[in-house]
């Protein structure tokens, strides 16, 4: 998912532009690119870590409550972020303010996920998915009530298949593990000006 992700940025973000990561994580995403100006945020402080040790200039802050001034990054990626997030108007009005006109947003959230398991009483994690999505509520959530212009929305062709440096990071015995793994993701891109 990563790669595939990383080849729309590099589709349609030009080198040397400068690129927020908001949910930068382990950096997984931003770590091999390396021809834009990375920054990124997140709530994690050893992911934090990591993503300074990688070469991300990396802040510790909300998506409700990010620093930066307005039109800040030539483009903003946020993967596997959206569905955590309880008010996802605020947050994603935050994350269009501090994007360039003519900025690219690309999103990465599951796909008409089942959100059963997350109401278990053993589930592990506090922040859990708190909304599924499809299409039809992203368009008209960025195209209808925040009246920006999409690009055709994308199904990713991979689960959620753990990569080799990622084993441990979700335990077999987890819940949610069985759900992650059938769950198909789906990457949009927002542009601020066409």
């Amino acid at each position: 998912m990563e790669a595939a992700t990383r080849v729309q940025i590099e589709q349609f973000v030009p080198a040397g532009a400068r690129i927020l990561d908001v949910g930068v994580g382990m950096s997984w995403l931003s770590e091999p690119l390396d021809q834009y100006e990375r920054h990124g945020i997140d709530i994690t402080l050893d992911f934090l870590e990591k993503a300074r040790a990688k070469g991300i200039n990396a802040i510790y802050s909300r998506i409700e409550g990010m620093p930066y001034v307005d039109a800040t990054f030539d483009a903003v990626v946020t993967t596997d972020v959206l569905e955590h997030v309880f008010d996802l108007s605020n947050c994603t009005r935050q994350i269009l303010r501090v994007l360039k006109p003519g900025g690219v947003l690309i999103i990465r959230v599951p796909l008409k996920e089942d959100l059963d398991v997350y109401l278990r009483e053993d589930l592990p994690y506090e922040f859990v998915h708190m909304r599924s999505f499809d299409a039809a509520n992203l368009r008209l959530h960025f195209s209808k009530y925040l009246a920006w212009r999409m690009w055709p929305i994308r199904r990713s062709h991979t689960r959620a298949r753990l990569p080799a440096h990622q084993k441990g990071f979700l335990d077999r015995a987890n819940p949610a593990y069985a759900t992650l793994r059938r769950v198909n993701w789906l990457t949009v891109g927002v542009h601020s000006g066409f």
